[in-house]
């Protein structure tokens, strides 16, 4: 079975190709870690004595319903012939190999096989989307989406408030690759396309060329390697845009007034990001920050990353040594402060 789609003579379209280190169930943070080195075989079922146990008995899960075997580093899940058997995309499957986002259902529980570099973009979209519960299946969705724009079989589209064009580069290093070509979509879109190709055309719906139909065609085109996404303020809008794509995945990020409850958490992480871009050696951060960081009116990721990059850099060199290392004036660095209450 083919799980790494790969063009003839090149690397594989789906970067993520580290070794899995766990599965979880699908929507929810039920895991189940896998040993770290060597060959083993596990049982799945719904009896006692399973290593990964799927619910209680008479859950269309058989007692002994499947085996997860590691020979050499290959990972597989087996049919042991139990009820509802195996079923991957809505077949039924005697085995399947895993890889990082391939998922396989055993009665009602899809599993799906994780590895660290798929947890790090996991992680980086429940940022973007929320830490909750109730977010845990559109995270799943999310993830699922850009595996299937990486490997050619969808057009991503990203909907929310803001300039999310940081958030599509961010995304178009993790899943196809820092290495390949990310552009945005000019006046002339069919040119934009060929200096894409083999990596990312961005088009905004503000902003779309007059020969978009003719960009539309050619990503669909079969020996087409260039993924296209669409950025777009609302989903309606991006259904307009592409209206002729035959198929989409679409994440939509919420506004930041509906994360209030998160904004600490969701800040800290774009400042360990600004620590890592700066070369800063802590976020420095003083205690009584969060008071007055939760009072600066925001409403969009972009201002969310920009907020924390600034303070990061006020913090650890002041307002000079910070405009200096933002690469921007000092004058321009202390009035955005003052226009946002930010004490020096």
């Amino acid at each position: 079975m083919q799980v790494v789609t790969k063009p003839a003579g090149d690397r594989p379209l789906w970067p993520i190709i580290d070794a899995i280190v766990r599965l979880r169930v699908w929507g929810r943070g039920t895991v189940f870690e896998l040993p770290g080195e060597g060959d083993f075989e596990w049982t799945i079922g719904s009896g006692p004595g399973c290593e990964i146990r799927l619910g209680a008995e008479g859950e269309y899960v058989s007692r002994r319903h499947a085996r997860l075997v590691r020979n050499r580093g290959v990972c597989l899940v087996e049919d042991l012939g139990g009820v509802n058997g195996i079923v991957q995309q809505g077949d039924l499957r005697l085995s399947v190999q895993l890889a990082p986002g391939v998922e396989c259902e055993i009665g009602p529980y899809r599993l799906v096989a994780e590895s660290e570099q798929l947890i790090s973009l996991r992680s980086y979209m429940r940022r973007l989307i929320g830490w909750g519960d109730a977010q845990l299946a559109e995270v799943d969705e999310a993830v699922r989406g850009l595996r299937d724009m990486a490997t050619l079989r969808a057009t991503l589209v990203l909907c929310g408030g803001g300039d999310l064009s940081g958030v599509a580069r961010r995304l178009h290093g993790a899943v196809i690759g820092k290495d390949r070509p990310f552009v945005v979509c000019g006046e002339t879109g069919v040119g934009s396309l060929r200096e894409a190709d083999g990596g990312t055309l961005c088009a905004y719906t503000d902003q779309l060329p007059h020969d978009f139909q003719a960009i539309l065609d050619a990503v669909q085109h079969p020996e087409s390697k260039t993924r296209l996404v669409i950025v777009a303020p609302t989903r309606t809008a991006a259904t307009r845009a592409g209206a002729t794509l035959k198929r989409i995945a679409s994440i939509t990020f919420p506004p930041i007034a509906a994360r209030r409850d998160e904004f600490e958490r969701l800040l800290l992480a774009y400042a360990d990001d600004a620590v890592e871009q700066l070369g800063a050696p802590a976020r420095a951060f003083r205690e009584h920050e969060f008071v007055w960081l939760g009072k600066v009116p925001l409403k969009t990721l972009a201002e969310v990353e920009e907020l924390a990059l600034r303070v990061v850099a006020l913090r650890n060199w002041g307002v000079n040594g910070g405009a200096r290392r933002l690469g921007i004036s000092h004058p321009g660095f202390s009035n955005w402060m003052s226009r946002r209450g930010i004490p020096k």
